[in-house]
């Protein structure tokens, strides 16, 4: 039996109530539950600091942390295990991580090809494999440290996606709550168009691993370990895995905002390839490598999945493999939902109790 703790973002559900959220969520496992295949808990955090503490008590004793939510819940899971775990609980002892998508992008869910359903989901989660996953760290300024954020405090925290510095942060923090619910994945393609009008020029230093600095004039600097944007048809980088043991790196140069419509036709097209002897040209260059800073000039605020973290400078690192992820097998999913099979055992069950009632004097 696998011992699983469901995390619920009580923000999420597309605007329904927590409550239906995991009414639903709990009648897609109930099959497994009642052919004990899974012992299920259920945590609806008040805060990613109230998660962080309950988990510190749980993790030894749990196979699987299951998370239902979108990219930044997942962010915040990833970061709470990590963190609850330090000193407690060995790395390869640490929960895998099971993910039921119920967000407004979904990204890293569609990047390893996750169900959107939720009883396929279980299905995938409690019958399916494991796969390593990478993450990057990244290091910034606070935003409120010392002088307007130039004073020594820092902040740390896990990405699974990406985290940048310029357009991407202004996208992040300029959409609001009734665009995701109303446009859903698409406010942040509204906003895209609308930054690149309005995010000011900044002159980037990027120093990748012991390579020389590059220079650059543009609108953003991003470092992706899930580089998919909207699937594969809209990639900072062709090809990105997340088990590769590196980090992509990828720069908007631009002396011009034509320049920033250039760059979404390349990525559509995907002819911005790895071009790491080449020197940065106008629109995306693409690079890889495992340590990364980032410096600017004006200093600017910085994402890591999805949340505003600090300012640059920026410092990514690689950490390979540093999680399990639950997976979908071809195998698994071409077998038939589990409901039939407990729909078939739960009337063989009423058909046993009467029989055995029937011969009670």
């Amino acid at each position: 039996m696998k011992r699983c703790l469901l995390v619920i973002n009580p923000n999420a559900g597309g605007g329904q109530s927590v409550e239906e959220l995991k009414r639903q969520l709990l009648a897609a496992v109930r099959p497994y539950q009642d052919l004990e295949l899974v012992d299920l808990g259920v945590l609806v955090p008040d805060s990613v600091a109230d998660m962080t503490d309950r988990l510190r008590s749980r993790l030894p004793v749990l196979d699987c942390v299951v998370v239902a939510g979108g990219d930044g819940t997942i962010a915040d899971v990833i970061n709470a295990m990590l963190e609850a775990s330090a000193g407690r609980v060995a790395a390869d002892r640490l929960p895998v991580l099971g993910i039921i998508p119920v967000g407004t992008g979904n990204r890293l869910a569609n990047h390893l090809n996750l169900p959107l359903s939720f009883k396929r989901a279980w299905k995938a989660i409690l019958m399916g494999a494991t796969c390593p996953l990478d993450l990057g760290m990244v290091t910034v300024s606070a935003l409120h440290g010392g002088h307007g954020g130039h004073g020594g405090d820092q902040v740390s925290r896990y990405f699974s996606l990406m985290a940048g510095a310029g357009i991407d942060a202004q996208i992040i923090e300029n959409v609001r709550s009734v665009e995701k619910k109303h446009l859903g994945l698409f406010a942040y393609i509204w906003q895209g168009a609308m930054q690149a009008f309005t995010t000011p020029y900044a002159f980037f230093d990027i120093t990748i691993d012991d390579k020389p600095t590059l220079t650059v004039k543009g609108i953003g600097a991003t470092v992706a370990n899930a580089a998919n944007l909207l699937g594969e048809v809209l990639t900072l980088s062709p090809g990105s895995r997340t088990d590769d043991g590196l980090l992509d790196v990828c720069v908007i140069a631009s002396k011009q905002r034509l320049d920033y419509w250039t760059t979404v036709v390349q990525m559509l097209m995907h002819q911005h390839s790895l071009a790491p002897d080449k020197p940065l040209k106008e629109g995306l260059s693409h690079f890889r490598g495992k340590h990364i800073t980032i410096t600017s000039r004006p200093r600017l605020k910085v994402q890591a999945d999805g949340d505003v973290i600090g300012r640059t400078p920026a410092t990514m690192t690689i950490v390979p493999q540093a999680i399990q992820v639950c997976v979908p097998t071809a195998e698994v999913m071409a077998v038939p939902l589990i409901e039939p099979l407990y729909k078939t055992a739960e009337t063989l069950r009423y058909i046993i109790d009467e029989l055995t009632r029937q011969q009670l004097p």
